[in-house]
């Protein structure tokens, strides 16, 4: 059986570079392994973006038919990555839900509002608010792919060409639920002096660990809430 292969490029708005990467991805011979194919692919997309990048799923995020395998492709290296983990004492499905349902909320640093006829309830749009520096930044945050209750995807844009995206993934774990969160986002150099970028990736860092210690205790509430509920 030939396998398939579906192709995600990072961001969805580039829509050149999509292009061109789907239009080569149909002359890959999928035949030879995946390692080989993929990296035939990343050759022939470098002849024209010299820094692309092409890397496969994480088997935890894997979804859609067995014989289908996932690319991401991006146009370029960024300047900071996002590799985060924290561990829940709740499993993936009071996790998942308490991520995605309650979003705005375990999230003290950023403001956000949901964008009404956004795509459903997994897939949401948000108008996003972020004090940063003295600096007000604003944008959109828009989760774009969801697989109940093992990962999620979320893109967000913002004024003066910021830009980002990662991907959630919810694995279990004796101990309850191991949340990893790994991505990109690109402040571009015009935009802020070289020094300010250092002192804003330090920020984000923090904000990030507190977020997940939020994200933590609405979990152990919501396993809390549940056992009680189960007494009564």
């Amino acid at each position: 059986m030939t396998r398939k292969v579906r192709l995600v490029c990072i961001p969805s708005a580039d829509f050149y570079f999509g292009a061109h990467a789907r239009e080569l991805l149909a002359g890959i011979d999928v035949r030879l392994s995946p390692d080989a194919a993929r990296a035939e692919f990343e050759r022939l997309l470098r002849l024209r973006y010299e820094a692309a990048v092409v890397r496969p799923q994480d088997p935890l995020a894997a979804r859609g038919p067995v014989d289908e395998m996932v690319w991401y492709a991006t146009n370029r290296r960024f300047k900071s990555r996002i590799s985060t983990m924290v561990e829940i004492p709740a499993p993936p499905e009071v996790v998942f839900p308490v991520y995605v349902d309650r979003f705005p909320d375990w999230q003290p640093a950023l403001k956000l509002e949901r964008v009404d006829g956004a795509r459903g309830k997994s897939c949401a749009e948000y108008v996003a608010t972020y004090e940063l520096l003295g600096r007000r930044l604003e944008g959109r945050f828009t989760v774009v792919d969801a697989d109940p209750p093992r990962s999620v995807r979320v893109e967000g844009k913002g004024i003066g060409g910021i830009r980002l995206w990662y991907a959630t993934t919810f694995r279990p774990i004796e101990t309850g639920t191991s949340v990893r969160v790994d991505g990109d986002y690109d402040i571009p150099g015009t935009m802020l002096p070289g020094f300010a970028v250092s002192v804003i990736e330090a920020a984000v860092r923090r904000e990030v660990d507190r977020a997940h210690a939020t994200l933590r205790e609405f979990c152990i509430a919501a396993v809390t809430s549940s056992a009680a509920s189960r007494v009564i």
